[in-house]
């Protein structure tokens, strides 16, 4: 029984495709990024795998063999395989959908507005939202952009800042004696938690700022994401007309 025969390198079947393509081993060497004897010898080590001369030498150019043709035949159409199979699974299905997933809030108070200038500017590109509390590594879905607030510290992910967002303290007026000091207030009033991943990081500032370090805030309602707005003290980015506002 005779045994299979390994294949040669795939560097030098590479190096022989783009060879063969152009029948220059300059050019090959220009689409490779490498040196032209870096070719020959790669083209050299094939024939010496096969034990055939896949290329007759001229002095100003190279011609496949017989046997450098019948070869080259299959490995073009293994490379294009492969081109054709890695393109497959890389390649965005849907080139012309751009999917972005923000917070509700976000979305509905401020991207939302803006879309309509957006789609003007691109008429090719359909948008899609995705409404999301969660961070996402974009492996498990067709999300194209995240918009989050947060530090932009995401392992794996490229960040980018758009613009820089101020958190306040925001309560009703009669909850606060304006005459007495404030953070003895706001320590005995309930806080309205945000529990969102964006937002974890604030919370110690905010026990720093109300010099409560470790000892935990009181809070009877915790909020995915803080769309609602009621009484008590909540962390928020959001304006009101009888609100009081003070800088975390």
């Amino acid at each position: 029984m005779s045994s299979s025969r390994a294949l040669p390198p795939l560097k030098s079947l590479q190096a022989f495709r783009y060879a063969a393509q152009s029948l220059s081993f300059k050019k090959a060497a220009e689409s490779l990024f490498v040196t032209q004897a870096a070719v020959s010898q790669q083209i050299k080590t094939l024939e010496q795998a096969l034990s055939v001369e896949l290329f007759e030498r001229h002095t100003r150019q190279v011609v496949l063999t017989s046997e450098g043709q019948y070869l080259f035949d299959y490995v073009e159409k293994a490379f294009g395989l492969l081109e054709e199979g890695v393109k497959g699974i890389t390649e965005d299905p849907n080139p012309s959908t751009l999917v972005i997933s923000s917070v509700p809030s976000f979305s509905s108070r401020w991207l939302v507005s803006r879309l309509g200038g957006f789609q003007t500017q691109e008429p090719e590109i359909n948008l899609r939202l995705s409404p999301s509390i969660e961070l996402s590594t974009f492996a498990d879905s067709d999300l194209d952009l995240c918009i989050r607030l947060g530090r932009g510290e995401y392992a794996g992910l490229t960040s980018q800042l758009l613009f820089k967002e101020h958190l306040v303290l925001v309560c009703h007026p009669s909850m606060i004696n304006m005459d007495a000091p404030m953070k003895e207030q706001l320590i005995n009033i309930p806080i309205i938690t945000d529990t969102g991943p964006d937002v974890r990081h604030v919370w110690p500032v905010l026990q720093r700022f109300l010099d409560l370090y470790d000892m935990p805030m009181k809070s009877h309602l915790h909020v995915a994401d803080l769309y609602v707005f009621g009484g008590g003290a909540v962390v928020s980015t959001r304006h009101s007309h009888d609100a009081v506002w003070f800088g975390v």
